[in-house]
């Protein structure tokens, strides 16, 4: 046992050095992880900052644009000049609403011109059935119906309220401020919309807050409501889901962000964009020494996103953060590395003392595997506790034997050739050897062989499997049991159906019996009649001669045709056939006549009878009379 323990302790990994390895990776992966975490919350409450700060510039922008639409409403449009011209507009034909609008036209449009100027984008009228009576931006298209198009123009006519919102239109987007409309005596007339483009909004964002912003606009939205000759209004962004506006805003330093957004996106940030699913989720983007929010853009109405706010904004933290994070990282990870590796050289002494032989000894004698010290001739050098317990041996009687004793007569070749193929690969693992135990009985073991490194000697571990081996051997049996077991349930289910068949053989001769009773009494009738006809007139009468000849015909030819259907259905025939399914039922009504009449059994069929069906059709006949044969039984119980 000593060789062995010996052997392990020089051929094992070094545990002093394993253990320093893990304590140095376990300390310097616990320090990183603390500064990255530290370094990713920061980060993250500086982020929550921005998207909060950008949150409510976006509100106060939103709601300088709502409070200037209210005061064009009130001022320009909800008075009497123009309610007189609007209220006439629903109930007007085509040709006096083309009068009314181009009077209502004439009457806003220097207004429109000038709130135009300051990026008023469009001044729009609709009348209570949700069509478009007047866009002051395109007054050539009107007359749309816009139900299912603007949610925002769809609600204010259902519900007779105001309602702002982001929405796409059928020419542009923009910031919708959508008011009812009444005349003088409170009746509902139709609505109004003032609305203001994306390039007030963000022109209004840079002169506050001096931040650079701009929009994305959502392509299938975009898409199925933009008129077609109005879609050049928008280009490609360069991500999949999104358009931007054709027409860029500048200032005359051209301080604005570019239009073409997606150039410059990093590539982590277009990815993220172009899996974005739309679903409400504010999302940031680092890059470099700026951290842009995009801001989902939601339709009041319907909750949709319809365009992300994307606001560039100026940050050094984030930046500053990062380096400061990789400085302090490589800083306090070579300071961890120092430490401990003093440390390992301080205690290496006390660590090679925990190593002791008595506890290695304990572990490997305890094992439940047996393991053993062999030359390269298969002689055993050392053996553990367990080793010996298998095989039934003294730890001193098997280091005066070789493996060779182990082994079976007719296997003697076995050893050497194992040892010659572990030489050559290093290692034999799980091989499956037969071995002779002390009291001369046979015992199956799990064998492994490995040479170890310095190349003088063999580790060996067996294991024994006779419970394995037994619990397979019993699977077996039980296997093979069943297999008997299915097969004589099947021998009965075979004579069970024989003994059916037999029983309609039985019931199918008393049938024929009926059968030719009736037939072969007419028979003998109608010869006594011939008889009684060349008695009675000295000259036979031909004509009923021939008559009832034909009658005996008749009879004899029924007969060989119900012989005929008995023997087709007691022919044994296994060949299945492509049959009416009619020619199978009139065979049964044949088989079943005598007993359908005797007990005034009527046999209806329904059903396309011309369907051919491929089939054994004895079986089916036999299925079809045990039918009729069950029916009649419950007819004659219940009376």
């Amino acid at each position: 046992m000593r060789v062995l323990i010996n052997f392990l302790k020089e051929n094992k990994f070094n545990t002093k050095i394993t253990r320093y390895i893990i304590t140095l990776t376990i300390i310097l992966l616990t320090v990183n992880i603390i500064l990255y975490v530290e370094k990713e919350m920061k980060i993250d409450e500086n982020i929550q900052v921005e998207i909060k700060r950008t949150q409510l510039y976006y509100h106060t922008v939103y709601e300088e644009h709502k409070i200037i639409s209210e005061i064009i409403y009130d001022t320009d449009i909800n008075i009497k000049s123009i309610i007189d011209i609007f209220k006439l507009a629903h109930s007007s034909s085509t040709q006096e609403k083309i009068k009314l609008r181009k009077e209502l036209y004439d009457k806003l449009k220097d207004t429109y011109k000038k709130l135009y100027k300051h990026n008023l984008k469009q001044l729009h009228f609709h009348l209570p059935d949700n069509s478009s009576f007047l866009r002051f931006h395109k007054p050539e298209k009107y007359g749309d119906d816009l139900t299912n198009i603007r949610s925002t123009v769809n609600y204010v006519n259902t519900n007779k309220k105001y309602i702002d919102s982001f929405e796409e239109g059928r020419v542009y987007n923009g910031y919708r401020y959508v008011y009812p409309l009444f005349d003088e005596t409170k009746k509902y007339i139709g609505s109004v919309e003032v609305s203001f483009n994306t390039i007030s909004f963000k022109e209004k964002f840079y002169k506050q807050f001096k931040l650079l912003s701009n929009f994305l606009i959502v392509k299938d939205v975009t898409d199925n409501k933009v008129f077609q000759d109005e879609k050049d209004n928008y280009i490609k962004s360069g991500l999949k889901n999104f358009y931007i506006e054709k027409y860029p805003l500048k200032k005359a330093d051209n301080s604005f962000i570019n239009y073409d957004l997606a150039s410059d996106f990093p590539k982590q940030t277009i990815k993220k964009l172009n899996s974005y699913d739309l679903n409400g989720e504010v999302v940031t983007s680092i890059e470099e020494n700026n951290l842009l929010v995009f801001l989902p853009v939601k339709n009041n109405i319907t909750k949709s996103v319809e365009a992300i706010f994307v606001v560039k904004h100026n940050n050094n933290y984030i930046s500053n953060k990062t380096k400061n994070y990789y400085i302090s990282t490589v800083i306090i990870n070579l300071l961890v590395v120092i430490i401990t590796y003093l440390l390992y050289r301080v205690n290496i002494k006390q660590i090679n003392l925990q190593l002791s032989n008595k506890k290695l000894e304990s572990i490997i004698s305890e094992v439940d595997s047996g393991i053993c010290l062999m030359d390269l001739e298969g002689r055993f050098i050392d053996v553990n506790n367990a080793y010996s317990r298998i095989l039934g041996y003294s730890k001193d009687e098997l280091l005066k034997l070789n493996c060779l004793d182990l082994t079976v007569a007719e296997s003697k070749e076995e050893p050497a050739m194992l040892l010659n193929t572990a030489k050559t690969i290093g290692s034999l693992s799980k091989y499956h050897k037969i071995c002779i135990k002390k009291d001369k009985s046979l015992i199956n073991l799990e064998f492994s062989l490995t040479l170890l490194p310095s190349g003088d000697m063999f580790i060996s571990v067996i294991n024994s499997i006779e419970d394995k081996l037994a619990i397979e051997k019993l699977n077996g049996n039980l296997q093979d049991k069943i297999k008997k077991k299915i097969t004589e349930l099947r021998e009965k289910d075979k004579i069970l159906f024989q003994q059916s068949k037999d029983a309609a053989m039985g019931e199918m001769i008393d049938a024929i019996a009926h059968q030719w009773k009736n037939p072969l009494g007419l028979i003998r009738l109608i010869g006594q009649e011939i008889v009684f006809l060349n008695e009675e007139y000295a000259k036979p009468n031909n004509d009923k001669v021939i008559e009832e000849a034909k009658k005996i015909e008749l009879q004899v030819t029924h007969l060989l045709n119900t012989l005929e259907e008995f023997r087709s259905f007691f022919r044994p025939n296994s060949s299945h056939k492509v049959i009416p399914v009619e020619v199978l039922l009139n065979s049964v009504k044949v088989l079943m006549k005598d007993e359908l009449i005797k007990n005034t059994i009527q046999f209806q069929t329904i059903g396309d009878l011309n369907t051919k069906i491929k089939i054994l059709p004895n079986e089916f006949k036999h299925v079809i009379i045990n039918l009729i044969t069950n029916s009649r039984d419950a007819f004659i119980q219940n009376n």
